[in-house]
C-alpha cells in the first residue's frame, strides 16, 4: 500500500515537473518564474519519497517535456531540477542548516549547468563563447544603426563637433567590445552565482509549501540575523591568495583567476553586507524605507563597500549576534 502511494505520488510530481518545463517554454513572463522554480517539485518529492522514485520521476518528466517542447529544453531543465532538487530535498529532510542546504543545491546546480552547456556543445555545436558573441553581435548591429543615424544628423555640424561625435561613437564600440571580453572572463564565476541564485530562490519558495504540507524543516530565520560562518571568510581570503600564487607560478591565467575570485568575493559578502545594513536600519525606520535605502546605495555603485562591511561582520561580528564566551 505504501509503495503504491509513493509511486502514485512520484507520477503526480512528474506531471507537475512537465507543467513547469512546458510552461517555462510557452508562457511569457510567468515562464521565467517557472524556469527558475523547476526544481521545486523535486525538492518536495525528495523529502516525501524515496531516492529511486525521485530520480525516475525527474527522468520521466524530462522525457515527456522533451516530446512537448524540444529535446534540449526538456533534458536541460530536467537535469537542472534533479541536480538541485534531490540533494537539497535530502538536506532539508536531514535537518541540515538552510545555508548548508543551499550550498549543496548550489553545487548541484553548477554541475547541472556544466552538463547542460556540454550537451549543447556536443549536440548543437554551440559553445559558450559563441553564444556570448552572438548576443553582443545583435547589440553591436543595433549600435551601428544608431551610429549611422547620429552621423547623418551631424553632417550639418562644425568639423570640431563632428570629431567629438565620432570620438564618442568610437568609444561606445570599444566599450561594447570590452564588456564582451569581461563577460567571457567572468563566465565561471557567473555560472557559480547563477547556481547559487537557483538554490536560494528554490529554498526560499519551498518554505511556504513545506509549512502547508506540515513537513518538518529548519526555519530560514530573519534576514537581519543572516550570517556566514567565520571559516567562509578565511576560505575566501585563502582562495584569493591561492589564485594569486597559481597565477604568479603560471599554472593559471592570473587575470582570469583573480577577476573571477574577486567577483565571487564581492557578490558573496555583498549579501552579508546588506544584512548588516538592514539590521541597523530596521532599528529606527520601517522595512520599506530600509529596503529602498539599501537598493539606492547599491545602484550608486557602492556594492564593493557593502561587501567589505559584510566581510568585516563575518570576521568581527559587528552586530554582536554570536554569544559571548565566558
Amino acid at each position: 500500500m505504501k509503495n503504491t502511494r509513493q509511486i502514485t505520488e512520484a507520477g503526480l510530481f512528474a506531471a507537475i515537473l512537465v507543467i513547469f518545463i512546458v510552461g517555462s517554454f510557452y508562457i511569457p513572463v510567468v515562464g521565467t518564474a517557472l524556469f527558475f522554480l523547476a526544481p521545486l517539485p523535486i525538492i518536495i518529492l525528495s523529502i516525501r519519497n524515496t531516492v529511486v522514485n525521485v530520480i525516475v520521476s525527474a527522468v520521466v518528466g524530462a522525457i515527456l517535456s522533451s516530446l512537448l517542447v524540444s529535446f534540449t529544453v526538456g533534458l536541460s531543465l530536467g537535469t537542472l531540477a534533479l541536480c538541485i532538487g534531490l540533494p537539497m530535498g535530502l538536506a532539508i529532510k536531514r535537518f541540515e542548516s538552510p545555508l548548508k542546504a543551499m550550498a549543496i543545491g548550489t553545487l548541484g546546480a553548477f554541475i547541472a549547468l556544466i552538463l547542460t552547456l556540454g550537451l549543447m556543445n556536443f549536440i548543437m555545436g554551440i559553445s559558450v563563447d559563441q553564444t556570448i558573441e552572438e548576443m553582443f553581435s545583435m547589440s553591436k548591429d543595433i549600435q551601428t544603426e544608431i551610429d549611422k543615424t547620429i552621423e547623418t544628423y551631424s553632417a550639418s555640424l562644425s568639423p570640431e563637433q563632428q570629431t567629438q561625435i565620432k570620438s564618442a561613437l568610437g568609444g561606445s564600440t570599444k566599450t561594447m567590445d570590452d564588456l564582451m571580453e569581461m563577460v567571457k572572463l567572468l563566465m565561471p564565476a557567473s555560472l557559480l552565482l547563477m547556481s547559487a541564485s537557483f538554490a536560494a530562490i528554490n529554498y526560499w519558495v519551498s518554505i511556504p509549501f513545506l509549512k502547508r504540507l506540515k513537513i518538518a524543516h529548519r526555519p530560514l530565520g530573519a534576514f537581519t540575523t543572516f550570517s556566514y560562518p567565520k571559516h567562509m571568510a578565511y576560505g575566501s581570503a585563502g582562495m584569493l591568495m591561492g589564485a594569486y600564487i597559481l597565477g604568479a607560478m603560471g599554472v593559471v591565467d592570473m587575470t582570469t583567476a583573480m577577476l573571477n575570485f574577486i567577483y565571487l568575493f564581492i557578490m558573496i559578502f555583498y549579501i552579508q553586507g546588506l544584512a548588516v545594513g538592514y539590521f541597523f536600519l530596521r532599528r529606527s525606520i520601517s522595512k520599506g524605507v530600509s529596503v529602498t535605502i539599501l537598493v539606492a546605495i547599491s545602484l550608486l555603485g557602492l556594492i564593493n563597500y557593502i561587501a567589505l562591511i559584510g566581510f568585516m561582520d563575518v570576521m568581527l561580528d559587528v552586530r554582536r549576534l554570536q554569544p559571548k564566551k565566558r
